[in-house]
């Protein structure tokens, strides 16, 4: 077997957070669709990858918060 060395992101916390501006972005582009059309759906899959990305590397839970459609 190879052994894989994985280095990852030195500051996790500090390189995910600078991407918040952006999904805050996205969450207003989500408000300004219809509930439940493919383009609240496309937005909301984006929501959850860069959540889960977030949880990758930090081991946050919801780094930035809810991703449930909120108003």
């Amino acid at each position: 077997m190879v052994r894989v060395r994985y280095t990852g992101i030195a500051q996790p916390q500090k390189e995910f957070e600078a991407l918040a501006p952006y999904v805050e972005i996205i969450r207003d582009l989500r408000r300004a669709t219809r509930r439940g059309s493919k383009d609240e759906q496309a937005l909301t899959a984006l929501l959850h990858v860069l959540d889960t990305a977030a949880y990758h590397f930090t081991q946050e839970p919801g780094f930035y918060g809810p991703v449930a459609r909120q108003g």
